[in-house]
């Protein structure tokens, strides 16, 4: 789910379908082509986490969210679209 906060903040919270065991980190990327705009970090609390992303100006359109979660099983991506504006 993203939320605005403002022009130029977004909260993305995630829930993650199989939580792993122990402590998982996870980091989201928003791009739009190969151009990363924002990156954010946090931390795995159950199967829910809760990221702040800031961008240097308001993002409008259709942009791609890159999710990676890194656990000491490894690590697993997930990549969304998403439709802001």
């Amino acid at each position: 789910m993203v939320t605005r906060k403002g022009h130029s903040t977004l909260v993305i919270t995630c829930t993650v379908g199989k939580p792993p065991k122990g402590t998982a980190a996870l980091r989201v990327r928003i791009e739009r082509g190969t151009r990363v705009l924002s990156t954010g970090r946090s931390l795995l609390h159950g199967a829910r986490a809760k990221v702040t992303l800031h961008t240097s100006k308001q993002l409008k359109g259709g942009y791609t969210l890159r999710l990676a979660v890194t656990s000491a099983a490894g690590v697993s991506g997930y990549s969304r679209t998403l439709q802001l504006g």
